[in-house]
């Protein structure tokens, strides 16, 4: 489960981006996702690598925490995105934070991660989701 346990946590999300069956829906899933501390890694493999409106809907789940969609057209690019992965975890730093606000109303609260040296990107969640009651 996300949410037990202490330590760094990834997801890594392998799809073709089409939805069939699900039991839940993309923005309860998404919220979901933001109220954990996991990092998602999204890989669309066929249409969820070539299909504008599948690309978008994947890139909106990883931005907000932190992570990356990565694509693959065909199924041979798979090796080269998923040794892309294995070094997007390897060069992680973990940063804690702590907010001054209690409240506990499951709202998504923004943060903004900044470096001063700008030779450098930094990829950060752009927020958390409190916790409810």
């Amino acid at each position: 489960m996300l949410t037990e346990g202490s330590g760094r946590r990834a997801l890594v999300l392998f799809t073709d981006g089409e939805d069939r069956s699900s039991q839940t829906t993309f923005a309860a899933a998404k919220e979901k996702l933001e109220s954990t501390d996991a990092t998602l890694f999204a890989v669309g493999l066929g249409r969820g690598a070539t299909v504008e409106e599948l690309k978008r809907a994947l890139q909106d789940l990883t931005e907000a925490n932190g992570g990356l969609v990565l694509f693959a057209e065909k199924s041979k690019d798979l090796k080269a995105v998923f040794a892309r992965v294995v070094e997007e975890l390897s060069h992680q730093y973990l940063l804690g934070y702590e907010s001054t606000n209690q409240n506990r109303d499951g709202t998504w609260r923004p943060v903004r991660v900044e470096m001063t040296e700008k030779r450098y990107r930094v990829r950060a969640r752009q927020g958390y989701r409190a916790p409810s009651k």
